[in-house]
């Protein structure tokens, strides 16, 4: 069984484009599959589109559309649009099960999309998602994805500061006082997983009205029954780099 359900939710903020505002529609999708043990295998999915038919939607709109099927499309997948990528969540499962027929578990796949931030030249969308494909538990993931406005590019780390090593600096220092780590101590003596024990800024980075918000998803730095780790970094504690 399948839907498709357009939730009529736009998003404006006050930046010019070509002379056109710009606006997100949230997409709401679904997709169910039942077993004959009435176990229900799931899909659902909520997507902010970038609206109007100008590069800078497109482009904004093709790298939401990849991470999302970073998250539920399998290797090679050649899925060109959210209809065939879902279904083809719920395709996999079939196939999964047709060819190991003990299996009994179902798989659930829940991704929401929301605009997080906004600026006059900057937009940024959150995609947090919960899969659950077999394992000892599921894989929850958080993406940030910043687009500059006037010309769709998406904003990276360098981007936002001059001196990324000196923003990784800034950051283990208020990591280390967040969680009462001395300066002459092992991250990682802890409970941190940090790669040879290094601070490392996370590969996701929110920006809100109070800071930078350095996100690091489950398995990042620290084990899974941790969770994620957030921390703050105020614009006055970078506002040189």
């Amino acid at each position: 069984m399948k839907k498709l359900i357009y939730l009529v939710l736009s998003v404006f903020f006050a930046t010019a484009c070509n002379n056109k505002q710009i606006s997100f529609e949230l997409k709401k999708y679904e997709e169910q599959f039942t077993v004959d043990n009435n176990q229900e295998t799931s899909l659902t999915a909520v997507i902010p589109v970038a609206k109007g038919n100008n590069t800078v939607s497109e482009d904004i709109n093709h790298i939401v559309f990849n991470t999302v099927k970073q998250i539920v499309g399998q290797e090679n997948d050649s899925s060109l649009d959210y209809d065939e990528l879902f279904a083809g969540f719920i395709g996999n499962y079939k196939d999964f099960i047709s060819d190991n027929p003990d299996y009994i578990l179902p798989w659930e796949a829940d991704i929401k999309g929301s605009v997080d931030y906004t600026n006059a030249d900057i937009v940024n969308l959150k995609i947090e998602s919960y899969t659950m494909t077999g394992g000892a538990h599921g894989n929850p993931n958080t993406t940030s994805l910043i687009f500059n406005t006037k010309n769709g590019k998406q904003i990276f780390t360098p981007d936002l500061v001059k001196d990324v090593n000196k923003l990784a600096q800034i950051a283990e220092k208020s990591f280390r006082e967040k969680n009462n780590i001395p300066n002459n101590e092992s991250l990682n003596s802890f409970g941190y997983m940090f790669d040879n024990d290094q601070f490392i800024l996370p590969q996701n980075i929110f920006i809100n009205n109070n800071g930078l918000l350095l996100f690091y998803n489950v398995y990042e730095i620290a084990p899974y029954v941790n969770g994620t780790t957030e921390l703050l970094i105020p614009y006055n504690n970078i506002k040189d780099i």
